[in-house]
């Protein structure tokens, strides 16, 4: 970031081309049916947002961010920045050319084509967030410590976590340890799983087991 402004503070033109080339790619996959573009109307109050990140909608596909990355990877070596379970971003950079965009479009239709008729009706409808506010039983160096067991997923509800859940992508922690566990967060982690995610940290990887803290709360 620092790299960023330097050069901004140099040459504030550093970064038109290419916030050109992304607004110009907005424009032709917005016209793609079952895929849609995060603008800033869907933040009121907000007076601007990042012009080279682009955040691509696919759930009226019925497909999650995760089946999309696949695909748009192994076929076109379209790398996004970001994946979540209906949604994708894409990260543009002075690297990036007209052709990034024509194939990156390109690779849109062909999904659309593809999946518009197949999974009508079957749009996913994932929630972006597993929970509101987090509620901490123990510290983190509590839970470190503390004696730990294994318990069933589906019987870990209002236990308190002894391990790190974070799914990759986007690798942002749901549960860390000393974190009282909820439905909505194991029921998160299943959804980013059978969406085609991977729980980082986790000691069982397949989830069904969850290590848990051994403490009265």
């Amino acid at each position: 970031m620092d790299a960023a402004r330097h050069q901004l503070s140099t040459d504030s033109t550093a970064f038109n081309d290419v916030v050109k080339l992304a607004n110009v790619a907005k424009i032709l996959i917005r016209k793609i049916p079952g895929i849609s573009v995060l603008d800033l109307s869907a933040f009121p109050g907000f007076s601007n947002m990042d012009p080279l990140r682009v955040t691509i909608g696919v759930w009226q596909l019925g497909l999650s961010g995760f089946q999309v990355n696949e695909i748009l990877d192994n076929d076109l070596g379209i790398i996004p920045e970001l994946v979540s379970t209906n949604s994708m971003t894409l990260a543009f950079s002075q690297g990036t050319t007209g052709e990034h965009v024509q194939r990156l479009v390109s690779g849109l239709k062909h999904l659309s084509e593809k999946f518009s008729a197949v999974n009508c009706g079957n749009a996913v409808t994932g929630k972006a967030r597993p929970y509101d506010v987090p509620l901490m039983s123990l510290n983190p160096r509590e839970a470190f410590f503390a004696s730990k067991t294994r318990m069933k997923f589906k019987d870990c509800s209002g236990e308190v976590c002894g391990e790190s859940l974070c799914p990759y992508p986007p690798g942002i922690p749901v549960l860390v340890p000393g974190e009282v566990i909820t439905e909505k967060a194991l029921d998160y982690l299943q959804q980013i799983k059978g969406h085609g995610g991977y729980i980082v940290g986790a000691a069982d990887p397949q989830l069904d087991y969850i290590v848990v803290c051994k403490t009265s709360h």
